[in-house]
């Protein structure tokens, strides 16, 4: 009988049967069926059936033909099993954990993540043993090709895929893996919009009884005056499609002028619900709901937001295939008694508690992306998350070159690399710039300045003049710089301006970043003021520990250091024929000389260009290395004083919507400017009008809107032929009756 089932030890009869789905092994040993394991040789389940197997006495050749693995992997397991001293230990071991665990730490996978690149692309025959004798060299443990490759194997594919060419410049940021990226970046890919959230329909029921106004009688409103901006709401929400309803209800509140939740309490609740057909919320379920979109669907209601705004503001100019952004950086002081890092308000010129608000807005002064910082990272971090976000806006013109403005003292050698890169332009002030003497500047260049004065038609000249010069970095990049001066009524000003947009012309660069002022900076105030954007939505927060990324930028220095000492080892190698261990100036000169004197690229000179360029890249190593190091020692700073961090998750999508807010009421501003032409109070008087009372008739077909306003002289004839305007147009009652809208005065 044992022959027949086949139990011989030395020479069993295993056979192993597929399910129907693919997922299942059938083991039979013989003609007697044994067991169901998961047809995955990386499953526990696999390998501790085969070291079962195997510690049993079976013979390993025969185990190992019917598993289709190697026999010295079958001897493995069996060593596992008999050695392991508990039911952890054997799962760990068993399925590799346990080298994940103690050897590839955070700070030994930062290396590897850095060095695989350049020896893989240096040569693709050894780099597994290579880089193995690296890490034993530099954290002196040893780690087996299997265990390696499992870390290297995403890097390789990646690089396969793209078919990158060798290159000794090492793109540091650029190979760290998904799984150790800086905590500021987030995933840029396209999100798919969600339907709508069921709790959330719940209280969007419509109750017809209350809202089927087509009775021929008066009702007084409070907020009569907002149906003036169903004009542009209309078609901002044909955009949206996502959350319409408590998005709608919120902006109406942000019109009014209830810059927060709590100040919605004195909003009229049943007029909106009239407005829109649909049943609002308490503020105590609106934070509800905002909770929910802030950590359920975070992702999806920021891309569709950001959509719907993109949709919505105007088309950047485009000079030369190229168009620019600005980006603004504002400081939000934080007077709660959270222990959260400090940074520079430049308001109160002092550290303060606080986080940072970046804005980023078109040519014509509207906000497009509104991002919500801390001060762990510093601007460098936020620029590179943004670069990719700002491409995006441009992203149905792959032609269109884009560029970003900073209207600030910050750039480094490294941020205009990032921008090369990113084939993105970037223009800035130069830092710490000390103007010459205006007589040994001969500018060459001239324009004129036309900016609004407070009422419309009227401009102040500023007269321009900028001679363009070159700015070298202390590694050699160079960039254009441009030496401006303004000439206002009393007084003149010279400074700087550095940018990498080698394409237009420098009257079109000075255009642009002297044009911030004029297009968005007194608007920020209107904004915080009437919008909320300083407001406090949560004071939710997060234990934070910056342990990981310690690990990792500790690898990466330590790859960065073996790379600057591979290139001293070759400048070295490079002097040798000269029997120098250095090159002088003195010397360098010398040998320039003689050749341009021969008249022949002599080998000596050829070896003074080597010299020069890896000279060239041990400075950017070392200013790398530096910076890096700088950074590490602050964040074990903030670990040993274990600060926290805020949870902005709700803040970013509420100023997401008020700045979608914000659009809105300044695209109506932009149609009322041709009634009312000063510029002095033009906002408040639309605004007055928003928010005034009246009393609406509600028709089968028609809704009037008488509104109780008390203006006077201009602003009341302006008032006047704005109406008339809307009545021209198709204003329609969001409440899906299809009901004109009629206003009168």
């Amino acid at each position: 009988m044992q022959g027949i089932l086949g139990i011989n030890k030395k020479k069993p009869v295993i056979h192993i049967q597929k399910s129907e789905d693919e997922t299942e092994l059938h083991v039979y040993i013989g003609l007697a069926f044994f067991e169901i394991i998961p047809n995955d040789s990386k499953s526990f389940q696999f390998r501790y059936f085969v070291a079962r197997l195997a510690k049993a006495g079976f013979s390993l050749v025969a185990i190992a033909r019917a598993f289709g693995i190697n026999v010295d992997t079958v001897k493995r397991y069996r060593t596992i099993l008999s050695t392991s001293q508990n039911e952890q230990q054997l799962f760990e071991r068993l399925l590799g954990l346990h080298c994940k665990k103690t050897k590839l730490t955070i700070e030994v996978e930062s290396f590897i993540n850095i060095r695989f690149k350049q020896l893989y692309l240096i040569n693709r025959r050894d780099y597994n043993q290579k880089l193995r004798d690296e890490i034993y060299q530099t954290f002196g443990i040893t780690i087996s090709s299997e265990a390696l490759r499992q870390v290297i194997a995403p890097l390789k594919k990646e690089i396969d895929n793209k078919q990158t060419t060798p290159d000794n410049e090492i793109d540091v940021d650029n190979t760290i893996s998904e799984q150790t990226r800086t905590l500021d970046e987030a995933t840029e890919t396209a999100i798919v919009k969600p339907a709508l959230i069921a709790d959330l329909l719940e209280n969007s029921a419509v109750a017809k009884n209350s809202f089927n106004r087509s009775d021929n009688g008066f009702s007084f409103f409070h907020s009569a005056g907002l149906l003036i901006f169903n004009l542009w709401l209309e078609k901002f929400m044909n955009e949206l499609k996502v959350g319409v309803a408590p998005l709608l209800h919120w902006i109406y509140q942000i019109l009014y002028g209830a810059v927060n939740f709590e100040q919605a309490r004195y909003f009229p609740r049943h007029e909106l619900e009239i407005y829109t057909r649909c049943k609002t919320n308490s503020v105590t379920q609106s934070h509800y709901q905002l909770g929910v979109m802030a950590y359920q669907e975070f992702d999806a209601y920021q891309q569709a937001l950001f959509d719907a705004n993109l949709a919505y503001v105007s088309t950047p100019h485009l000079e030369k295939n190229s168009c620019y952004f600005y980006i603004d950086g504002h400081f939000d002081p934080y007077v709660g008694n959270l222990d959260i890092l400090k940074g520079w308000c430049a308001v109160k010129n002092r550290l303060m508690k606080g986080t940072n608000h970046y804005v980023v807005h078109n040519d014509q002064g509207y906000p497009v992306i509104v991002e919500l910082k801390d001060c762990f990272d510093s601007f460098r971090h936020t620029i590179k998350h943004m670069i990719p976000r700002v491409k995006a806006l441009v992203s149905h013109q792959p032609e269109v070159r884009v560029g970003l403005i900073y209207d600030r003292g910050g750039f480094s050698e490294e941020l205009f690399e990032l921008h090369d890169r990113s084939n993105t332009h970037f223009i800035t002030w130069e830092v710490n710039f000390q103007a010459p003497d205006e007589k040994e500047l001969q500018f060459t260049d001239q324009f004129t300045l036309y900016q609004e004065k407070n009422d419309i038609g009227k401009y102040k000249e500023i007269s321009i003049e900028f001679l363009e010069t070159t700015y070298e970095f202390g590694a050699g990049y160079k960039c254009r710089k441009f030496i401006v001066k303004r000439n206002n009524e009393n007084s003149a000003k010279i400074s700087s301006v550095l940018t990498n947009d080698n394409h237009v012309h420098g009257k079109t660069i000075m255009t642009y970043i002297l044009q911030r002022w004029m297009c968005q900076e007194n608007d920020f105030k209107y904004e915080k003021a009437h919008f909320g954007l300083d407001e406090i939505t949560s004071y939710a927060y997060e234990q934070l520990s910056l342990k990981d990324r310690i690990q990792q930028e500790k690898g990466e220095i330590k790859a960065l250091e073996i790379q600057l000492e591979t290139l001293k080892a070759e400048r070295l190698e490079v002097l040798k024929p000269l029997g120098l261990k250095i090159l002088t100036k003195k010397k360098i000169e010398h040998i320039q000389n003689n050749a341009s004197i021969n008249g022949t690229l002599t080998k000596e000179l050829q070896i003074v260009q080597q010299y020069q360029q890896l000279k060239s890249k041990i400075i950017k190593y070392r200013d790398r290395i530096n910076k890096k190091q700088k950074a590490l020692k602050r964040k074990e700073k903030i670990e040993n004083n274990g600060y926290i961090r805020l949870d902005l998750r709700k803040k970013q999508i509420l100023d997401q919507l008020k700045i979608i807010t914000r659009n809105i009421f300044y695209n109506a501003v932009s149609e009322f400017k041709m009634y009312y032409g000063n510029l002095r109070d033009l906002h408040a008087v639309l605004r007055q009008l928003s928010q005034s009372p009246g009393f609406l008739n509600f028709q089968k077909d028609e809704v009037h809107v008488y509104l109780c306003c008390s203006f006077t002289g201009r602003a009341q004839q302006a008032v006047k032929h704005f109406l008339e305007y809307l009545n021209e147009r198709t204003i329609k009652m969001i409440d899906n009756t299809n009901r004109s809208i009629k206003f009168y005065l």
